[in-house]
């Protein structure tokens, strides 16, 4: 795999994953070492690398791709990008830069051009952007999202209500089961149970969001 064993990340909410991002050698984000100093210093100044910002900008992405490519050059490593909200007062308590806007899917559109064999698995369905996710997985058929924390953080209605949206647009083998389960252990059961208990769902389409679209998405032989 292209990506320095010391950078490879699992990612935790979907089996198989790896994400190529995070803090590498010296407290490095991986591909720092793919820049010339000045180039250092100007993505860091722009995107604020060291205060914990959740979100991963357009401009960032380039930089995750270009070390996630196997050695043949033919295959990725899929990568996994937080999208949508997080929890109250996040600014605040926890990561200064953090902004909401910055959740917003289509913000990754140029990288996905540039690089067509790049796999992305988008967290939490980019909720709340509804439309700007479902015309990213329309357009780009190696974009996958993922349901973690949106499965159990907010209201169980609107979680169905955006869930059931992306169904009913036709992206059932597109949704892949996730809790993003830390410290919360309520969560994962929650969150099982949500699916489950989805009235609009049938057993198929559960059995596609728990084990079937994620087998396909990171190319897990059965």
């Amino acid at each position: 795999m292209g990506c320095p064993v010391p950078w490879v990340l699992s990612a935790p909410t979907s089996p198989g994953s790896a994400t190529c991002f995070g803090k590498g050698v010296n407290g490095q984000p991986h591909g720092w070492w793919q820049l010339s100093p000045r180039d250092r210093a100007e993505k860091d100044n722009s995107l604020g690398f060291f205060e914990n910002q959740p979100h991963i900008s357009h401009i960032l992405l380039p930089v995750l791709s270009v070390g996630c490519y196997s050695r043949g050059g033919h295959e990725v490593i899929p990568v996994s990008l937080h999208t949508g909200i997080s929890f109250p007062n996040t600014p605040y308590e926890c990561c200064p830069k953090f902004r909401t806007y910055l959740g917003n899917p289509q913000l990754m559109e140029d990288v996905l051009v540039m690089h067509p064999k790049l796999k992305v698995q988008l967290m939490h369905m980019g909720y709340p952007y509804l439309e700007e996710t479902k015309a990213i997985l329309n357009v780009y058929p190696q974009v996958n999202v993922d349901v973690a924390v949106v499965d159990w953080r907010i209201p169980t209605t609107e979680f169905y209500n955006y869930l059931k949206a992306l169904i009913d647009a036709g992206l059932e083998k597109r949704i892949m089961y996730g809790s993003d389960e830390m410290i919360w252990p309520d969560a994962l059961d929650l969150s099982i149970k949500n699916i489950e208990n989805a009235p609009f769902l049938n057993e198929e389409q559960k059995q596609d969001i728990f084990y079937n679209n994620a087998a396909k998405f990171f190319n897990i032989q059965q």
